[in-house]
């Protein structure tokens, strides 16, 4: 299921970074009992067509 969601997040989204944020990604992580990144990844979605109505 969640490969279902995710594979449809991004067909059904164009995907940008914002210009605020540095080009390069820090994918570097914090251990501990939950692993999480050191900083968010920020993405702005931009849907692909005008309407929702084609999605259904």
């Amino acid at each position: 299921m969640i490969k279902y969601v995710l594979a449809t997040l991004l067909y059904s989204f164009e995907w940008e970074i914002p210009v605020e944020v540095e080009v390069e990604l820090d994918v570097s992580e914090n251990f501990g009992l939950v692993t999480k990144k050191r900083s968010p990844l920020v993405a702005i979605p931009i849907p692909r067509v005008a309407t929702l109505e084609q999605y259904y």
